[in-house]
């Protein structure tokens, strides 16, 4: 008996250019390994702050116990996003991993397992690979992000924000209004 070759999974790292068939893609094993850049992912270069290097990516094509595809994937990078603070940037290591089905109606969205998010196909049936993976980015950003503790422009010291509450003379001097307050009671003396 003559023995078969492997068949082994198509590798792209040409990009994620076209909209693919996840359902093909799955049955074949397929894999997307490469690097995408901030110009292929516009939604999420407004996300960020400035430049960054191209992130990595792994997706993997599969199928599920009961038959249905799945993509499993990860992403990585470096990227700036604004302090909360001081509005300047703050270098954040993005880590992402994902799982998703895709489905053709919502109706199977409905029906899909509680570990596995989806996502929806084209009327064709087809998947944007760069936007799904964008969704994906963008879902973990976190929501705030702040420079360390002694790295920030912005130093608010908790114990000078006190002294100035309890310190009537020095609010009296910083309060804006306190001119209109001194030709108010000067009206009252004429």
């Amino acid at each position: 008996m003559q023995a078969l070759p492997l068949l082994c999974a198509p590798m792209s790292t040409a990009g994620l250019k076209r909209p693919v068939d996840p359902r093909k893609l799955a049955l074949q094993g397929a894999e997307y390994t490469g690097r995408i850049g901030l110009a292929e992912l516009k939604r999420f270069s407004a996300a960020i702050v400035g430049d960054c290097e191209p992130l990595q990516y792994n997706i993997v094509f599969d199928r599920s116990d009961d038959g249905h595809a799945l993509m499993k994937g990860t992403a990585s990078g470096e990227v700036f996003l604004e302090c909360q603070r001081c509005l300047g940037p703050v270098k954040h290591q993005l880590e992402t991993e994902f799982l998703l089905r895709p489905v053709l109606t919502d109706a199977q969205a409905e029906t899909h397992q509680k570990n596995v998010d989806v996502v929806l196909l084209d009327e064709e049936g087809l998947l944007d690979m760069t936007a799904c993976l964008e969704d994906e980015l963008l879902l973990n950003l976190p929501i705030v992000c702040y420079h360390e503790s002694g790295e920030c422009s912005i130093t608010m010291e908790y114990g000078e924000q006190i002294e100035e509450l309890e310190n009537p003379a020095a609010e009296a001097e910083n309060n804006p209004f306190a001119i209109l307050a001194q030709l108010n009671n000067a009206n009252k003396k004429e």
